[in-house]
């Protein structure tokens, strides 16, 4: 259950991210190119993460979920040689801390990324991102309540991709929940490997044809200043 500070905070995150999409969604900068992808890994619950307990409360001893592996799938449009979107779901099997009982999770959300990227022939791509989302507890045996949280998160990882657009990509991320412990929020960890594959070409991508070297012009053999077809001399 999320507070009025976190429902503030990611509100404004996503309208500051939804105001920069469009900008980037102009004609003079759009690539036109768009990814798939799917992930796996693990997702690290806080001790203080409140999803599926009541906001903020506080004794030591609160439940929470535990943490568990995250399986899911992307999808992504680039904007720029540099900057895109992407959306996002994970699946999460998780259940309590404190009570030998199962629950089922879904983290889903969206975010902007900006790649690093200095070489146009480069292979391996790192990237920065950050946006906003939400989990929620989908199903629970009763140690836990059924639950949605927003949260916003930054993170970053490497792209590796070959000529064709397929590759592979290590993600990690900080995740910030609402806390049980405080009106703001607490940090939840999660580390992916993924698969995808792109679609379209980057202008970056696009390597440029040599140009042709000119034709020779007509010489002057005996240095008179006449070039040769025009001189009687030759």
């Amino acid at each position: 259950m999320a507070t009025k500070h976190m429902h503030r905070f990611v509100g404004g995150l996503l309208f500051a991210a939804t105001t920069l999409t469009f900008g980037a969604l102009s004609p003079a900068h759009a690539d036109k190119v768009t990814s798939v992808g799917v992930f796996g890994g693990g997702h690290i619950h806080s001790s203080k993460n409140e999803l599926g307990t009541p906001d903020s409360s506080g004794p030591v001893g609160v439940d929470s979920p535990k943490n568990g592996l995250i399986a899911g799938a992307r999808f992504g449009l680039q904007f720029t040689n540099w900057v895109g979107g992407e959306a996002e779901a994970g699946f999460i099997p998780t259940g309590s801390r404190l009570e030998d009982d199962k629950a089922n999770a879904v983290r889903y959300g969206a975010h902007l990324f900006v790649e690093l990227w200095t070489n146009p022939m480069a292979k391996a791509i790192p990237f920065l991102l950050f946006g906003g989302g939400a989990e929620t507890l989908l199903s629970t045996d009763g140690g836990l309540s059924k639950d949605t949280d927003e949260n916003f998160y930054i993170g970053g990882g490497v792209k590796f991709k070959n000529d064709s657009g397929l590759g592979f990509r290590v993600d990690v991320r900080a995740i910030f929940p609402p806390s049980n412990e405080s009106t703001f929020a607490t940090m939840d960890f999660e580390g992916t490997l993924g698969l995808f594959k792109e679609f379209g070409v980057r202008t970056r991508d696009v390597k440029a044809e040599p140009e042709p070297e000119p034709e020779p012009g007509p010489g002057d053999q005996d240095g008179d200043g006449i070039m040769d077809p025009d001189d009687q001399c030759v």
